[in-house]
Protein backbone atom coordinates (compact mmCIF):
# COMPACT_ATOMS: atom_id res chain seq x y z
CA UNK A 1 0.00 0.00 0.00
CA UNK A 2 1.40 3.35 -0.81
CA UNK A 3 0.44 6.90 0.71
CA UNK A 4 0.79 10.37 -0.22
CA UNK A 5 1.37 13.50 1.58
CA UNK A 6 -0.78 16.36 1.26
CA UNK A 7 1.44 18.76 2.75
CA UNK A 8 2.79 21.78 0.81
CA UNK A 9 5.84 20.87 -0.37
CA UNK A 10 7.47 24.04 0.48
CA UNK A 11 6.71 23.72 4.04
CA UNK A 12 9.33 21.78 5.59
CA UNK A 13 10.09 20.83 9.17
CA UNK A 14 14.02 22.17 7.91
CA UNK A 15 13.15 25.39 6.64
CA UNK A 16 14.68 24.59 3.25
CA UNK A 17 12.74 26.83 1.11
CA UNK A 18 13.43 30.23 1.71
CA UNK A 19 10.74 31.72 -0.81
CA UNK A 20 7.25 29.65 -1.14
CA UNK A 21 6.46 31.27 -4.09
CA UNK A 22 7.96 30.32 -7.91
CA UNK A 23 8.06 26.47 -6.08
CA UNK A 24 7.17 23.46 -8.83
CA UNK A 25 6.75 20.53 -7.63
CA UNK A 26 5.77 18.83 -11.29
CA UNK A 27 7.46 15.30 -10.53
CA UNK A 28 7.11 13.16 -7.86
CA UNK A 29 8.60 9.75 -6.57
CA UNK A 30 7.87 6.35 -4.78
CA UNK A 31 9.65 6.34 -1.81
CA UNK A 32 10.30 2.62 -0.54
CA UNK A 33 11.77 1.39 2.53
CA UNK A 34 13.92 -0.34 0.74
CA UNK A 35 15.84 2.35 -0.83
CA UNK A 36 17.86 3.11 2.71
CA UNK A 37 18.53 1.68 6.07
CA UNK A 38 17.31 2.10 8.84
CA UNK A 39 19.06 4.21 11.63
CA UNK A 40 20.85 3.61 14.78
CA UNK A 41 17.53 3.49 16.98
CA UNK A 42 15.99 1.12 14.02
CA UNK A 43 13.64 3.43 12.46
CA UNK A 44 13.42 4.19 8.72
CA UNK A 45 13.72 8.15 8.97
CA UNK A 46 15.54 10.44 7.17
CA UNK A 47 15.69 14.40 7.46
CA UNK A 48 14.55 16.67 4.49
CA UNK A 49 16.40 17.57 1.46
CA UNK A 50 17.09 14.76 -0.04
CA UNK A 51 17.61 14.89 -3.92
CA UNK A 52 16.21 11.99 -5.79
CA UNK A 53 17.66 10.41 -9.22
CA UNK A 54 16.43 8.88 -12.40
CA UNK A 55 18.14 5.92 -13.94
CA UNK A 56 16.77 3.54 -16.74
CA UNK A 57 13.26 5.34 -16.05
CA UNK A 58 13.27 4.16 -12.27
CA UNK A 59 13.06 6.92 -9.63
CA UNK A 60 14.96 6.69 -6.14
CA UNK A 61 17.11 7.98 -3.43
CA UNK A 62 20.24 9.94 -4.88
CA UNK A 63 23.05 7.69 -2.75
CA UNK A 64 26.02 10.39 -2.22
CA UNK A 65 28.12 11.50 0.48
CA UNK A 66 31.06 12.87 1.96
CA UNK A 67 34.59 10.83 2.89
CA UNK A 68 34.93 11.56 6.67
CA UNK A 69 38.22 10.85 7.16
CA UNK A 70 40.83 9.70 4.55
CA UNK A 71 41.92 6.48 3.29
CA UNK A 72 45.65 5.35 3.40
CA UNK A 73 45.80 1.93 1.72
CA UNK A 74 44.93 -0.21 -1.13
CA UNK A 75 43.65 -3.21 0.73
CA UNK A 76 40.13 -4.41 1.75
CA UNK A 77 39.21 -1.02 3.98
CA UNK A 78 36.72 0.55 5.92
CA UNK A 79 35.85 4.43 4.81
CA UNK A 80 33.64 6.51 6.93
CA UNK A 81 30.84 8.19 5.04
CA UNK A 82 28.16 10.90 6.12
CA UNK A 83 24.68 9.60 4.79
CA UNK A 84 26.14 6.19 5.40
CA UNK A 85 22.08 5.11 5.39
CA UNK A 86 21.75 5.35 1.21
CA UNK A 87 23.84 2.88 0.62
CA UNK A 88 23.63 -1.02 0.07
CA UNK A 89 25.90 -4.10 0.27
CA UNK A 90 26.64 -4.13 -3.35
CA UNK A 91 26.71 -0.50 -4.52
CA UNK A 92 29.66 0.31 -5.92
CA UNK A 93 31.37 3.54 -5.66
CA UNK A 94 32.48 6.33 -7.68
CA UNK A 95 33.88 9.73 -6.83
CA UNK A 96 31.17 12.28 -8.45
CA UNK A 97 33.46 14.96 -9.92
CA UNK A 98 36.17 14.75 -12.14
CA UNK A 99 39.55 13.84 -10.71
CA UNK A 100 43.31 13.97 -11.67
CA UNK A 101 46.07 12.77 -9.00
CA UNK A 102 49.58 14.68 -8.79
CA UNK A 103 51.65 12.68 -6.27
CA UNK A 104 55.06 14.54 -5.38
CA UNK A 105 58.01 12.44 -4.93
CA UNK A 106 60.99 14.92 -4.07
CA UNK A 107 60.95 18.50 -3.75
CA UNK A 108 63.04 20.89 -1.96
CA UNK A 109 61.95 24.69 -0.48
CA UNK A 110 61.91 27.09 -3.59
CA UNK A 111 60.95 25.02 -5.61
CA UNK A 112 58.19 26.11 -8.63
CA UNK A 113 55.20 23.98 -9.53
CA UNK A 114 53.50 25.19 -12.83
CA UNK A 115 50.02 23.87 -13.67
CA UNK A 116 48.06 24.35 -16.82
CA UNK A 117 44.37 23.92 -16.73
CA UNK A 118 43.17 23.64 -20.26
CA UNK A 119 45.56 26.45 -21.18
CA UNK A 120 45.22 28.53 -17.97
CA UNK A 121 48.70 28.54 -16.32
CA UNK A 122 49.86 29.96 -12.71
CA UNK A 123 53.34 29.24 -10.73
CA UNK A 124 53.42 28.16 -7.54
CA UNK A 125 56.80 28.60 -5.26
CA UNK A 126 57.18 26.61 -2.42
CA UNK A 127 58.01 28.44 0.38
CA UNK A 128 58.23 25.67 2.60
CA UNK A 129 56.72 28.00 5.56
CA UNK A 130 55.63 24.70 7.38
CA UNK A 131 58.23 22.35 6.72
CA UNK A 132 60.27 21.17 3.52
CA UNK A 133 58.85 17.67 3.48
CA UNK A 134 56.97 16.61 0.47
CA UNK A 135 53.75 16.39 2.90
CA UNK A 136 54.71 19.74 3.65
CA UNK A 137 54.49 21.33 0.04
CA UNK A 138 51.30 18.94 -1.06
CA UNK A 139 49.55 21.01 2.25
CA UNK A 140 51.02 24.11 0.88
CA UNK A 141 50.03 23.93 -2.82
CA UNK A 142 46.53 22.89 -2.11
CA UNK A 143 46.29 26.22 0.59
CA UNK A 144 47.73 28.20 -2.58
CA UNK A 145 45.17 26.47 -4.88
CA UNK A 146 42.19 26.76 -2.28
CA UNK A 147 42.98 30.63 -0.87
CA UNK A 148 45.54 32.22 -3.55
CA UNK A 149 45.32 31.36 -6.89
CA UNK A 150 42.93 33.72 -9.23
CA UNK A 151 42.78 31.40 -12.01
CA UNK A 152 43.34 27.73 -11.50
CA UNK A 153 40.64 27.85 -8.91
CA UNK A 154 38.32 28.84 -10.61
CA UNK A 155 38.57 25.34 -12.33
CA UNK A 156 39.51 23.13 -9.25
CA UNK A 157 38.79 22.29 -5.80
CA UNK A 158 42.44 20.67 -4.09
CA UNK A 159 42.22 18.19 -1.37
CA UNK A 160 45.58 16.01 0.43
CA UNK A 161 46.46 13.06 1.54
CA UNK A 162 49.97 12.71 2.48
CA UNK A 163 52.25 13.29 -0.56
CA UNK A 164 49.48 12.86 -2.99
CA UNK A 165 47.72 16.01 -4.32
CA UNK A 166 43.91 15.45 -5.78
CA UNK A 167 42.83 17.48 -7.88
CA UNK A 168 38.38 18.29 -8.57
CA UNK A 169 36.52 19.80 -10.96
CA UNK A 170 34.61 22.56 -9.47
CA UNK A 171 31.98 22.32 -11.54
CA UNK A 172 31.44 18.86 -10.88
CA UNK A 173 31.32 17.76 -14.53
CA UNK A 174 34.13 19.24 -16.70
CA UNK A 175 37.12 16.99 -17.64
CA UNK A 176 39.98 19.13 -17.77
CA UNK A 177 43.50 18.54 -18.82
CA UNK A 178 45.84 19.27 -16.39
CA UNK A 179 49.68 19.94 -17.09
CA UNK A 180 52.37 19.99 -13.80
CA UNK A 181 55.91 20.81 -14.16
CA UNK A 182 58.68 21.16 -11.45
CA UNK A 183 61.82 22.73 -11.43
CA UNK A 184 64.04 20.26 -9.95
CA UNK A 185 61.65 17.94 -8.08
CA UNK A 186 59.90 15.18 -9.96
CA UNK A 187 56.41 13.79 -9.44
CA UNK A 188 53.57 11.72 -11.29
CA UNK A 189 50.41 12.21 -12.52
CA UNK A 190 47.04 9.80 -12.36
CA UNK A 191 46.25 9.25 -14.61
CA UNK A 192 49.22 9.44 -17.10
CA UNK A 193 47.81 12.29 -19.32
CA UNK A 194 46.40 14.35 -17.15
CA UNK A 195 42.68 14.52 -18.25
CA UNK A 196 40.55 13.71 -15.21
CA UNK A 197 38.77 10.81 -14.84
CA UNK A 198 35.10 10.36 -14.41
CA UNK A 199 33.23 7.92 -12.20
CA UNK A 200 36.88 6.71 -11.05
CA UNK A 201 35.98 3.42 -9.12
CA UNK A 202 36.48 3.46 -5.56
CA UNK A 203 35.31 -0.14 -4.66
CA UNK A 204 32.47 -2.35 -3.48
CA UNK A 205 30.69 -2.39 -0.43
CA UNK A 206 30.84 -5.15 1.43
CA UNK A 207 29.62 -4.44 4.84
CA UNK A 208 27.71 -1.60 6.30
CA UNK A 209 27.99 -0.61 10.42
CA UNK A 210 24.08 -0.11 11.38
CA UNK A 211 25.57 1.74 14.72
CA UNK A 212 25.30 4.89 13.15
CA UNK A 213 29.37 5.35 12.85
CA UNK A 214 29.15 5.93 9.11
CA UNK A 215 31.60 2.83 8.42
CA UNK A 216 31.42 0.91 5.18
CA UNK A 217 33.37 -1.93 4.43
CA UNK A 218 34.66 -1.91 0.72
CA UNK A 219 36.20 -5.09 -1.02
CA UNK A 220 39.27 -2.37 -2.20
CA UNK A 221 39.82 1.02 -2.86
CA UNK A 222 41.03 2.26 -6.32
CA UNK A 223 44.25 4.35 -4.63
CA UNK A 224 43.86 7.17 -2.03
CA UNK A 225 41.17 8.85 -1.36
CA UNK A 226 41.38 12.19 0.78
CA UNK A 227 38.80 13.42 3.49
CA UNK A 228 36.51 15.60 2.01
CA UNK A 229 36.06 13.96 -1.41
CA UNK A 230 32.08 12.98 -2.49
CA UNK A 231 31.46 9.58 -3.60
CA UNK A 232 28.32 7.77 -4.94
CA UNK A 233 26.60 5.77 -7.26
CA UNK A 234 26.17 6.97 -10.43
CA UNK A 235 23.07 7.63 -11.99
CA UNK A 236 21.56 9.44 -15.38
CA UNK A 237 20.06 12.19 -14.10
CA UNK A 238 19.00 14.32 -10.78
CA UNK A 239 14.93 15.25 -10.76
CA UNK A 240 14.47 17.51 -7.55
CA UNK A 241 14.36 17.37 -3.60
CA UNK A 242 11.96 16.21 -0.96
CA UNK A 243 11.41 19.10 0.76
CA UNK A 244 9.93 17.22 4.08
CA UNK A 245 11.35 14.43 6.20
CA UNK A 246 10.72 10.81 5.46
CA UNK A 247 9.32 8.31 7.81
CA UNK A 248 8.85 4.71 6.34
CA UNK A 249 9.29 3.08 9.94
CA UNK A 250 5.36 1.52 9.89
CA UNK A 251 5.14 1.64 5.90
CA UNK A 252 6.34 0.30 2.90
CA UNK A 253 6.47 3.12 0.42
CA UNK A 254 5.45 6.68 0.44
CA UNK A 255 4.76 9.52 -2.82
CA UNK A 256 6.91 12.17 -2.30
CA UNK A 257 6.86 15.58 -4.47
CA UNK A 258 9.82 16.72 -6.04
CA UNK A 259 10.94 20.29 -5.55
CA UNK A 260 12.51 20.81 -9.17
CA UNK A 261 12.28 24.65 -9.63
CA UNK A 262 12.38 27.04 -6.63
CA UNK A 263 13.74 30.68 -6.06
CA UNK A 264 15.73 29.96 -3.18
CA UNK A 265 16.64 27.14 -1.24
CA UNK A 266 18.86 27.38 1.68
CA UNK A 267 22.06 25.26 0.58
CA UNK A 268 23.19 24.42 4.45
CA UNK A 269 19.73 23.17 5.06
CA UNK A 270 20.61 20.80 3.00
CA UNK A 271 21.74 17.10 3.85
CA UNK A 272 23.95 17.13 0.80
CA UNK A 273 24.87 19.23 -2.09
CA UNK A 274 27.69 19.26 -4.66
CA UNK A 275 28.52 21.29 -8.04
CA UNK A 276 27.27 18.35 -10.15
CA UNK A 277 23.39 18.87 -8.33
CA UNK A 278 23.32 22.42 -8.90
CA UNK A 279 24.57 21.62 -12.59
CA UNK A 280 21.75 18.97 -13.04
CA UNK A 281 18.87 21.43 -11.36
CA UNK A 282 19.42 24.92 -12.97
CA UNK A 283 15.84 26.14 -12.08
CA UNK A 284 16.69 25.64 -8.48
CA UNK A 285 18.92 29.10 -6.66
CA UNK A 286 21.01 27.90 -4.05
CA UNK A 287 22.38 30.05 -1.63
CA UNK A 288 23.88 30.28 1.63
CA UNK A 289 22.00 33.00 2.89
CA UNK A 290 19.43 35.13 1.69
Amino acid sequence: MSFTRNTPPYISDAQIIAFPDGVDTTFSAHIERSMFAPNAQGKHTLGAGHFVAETAGQRSLLKRATLQQPNLTNEVVDIFVDHWQLFSVGDTLTTVEPWVGIALASVSAGEEFTVTIDGHSEVFTFQGTLGSTIEDAATEFVDWIQNQSRVLSQYVTALRDRSMIHLYASDGFTRHTIEFAMSSGTFSTVPGDGVMEIDRPCGTIVSIDRSGSGKLTLDSTNGLLPAGVHLGVPVQKVIGFINNSIDLTYCERENYALVSSANGVYEGKLPYIDADIKRQTPAITYSKRF
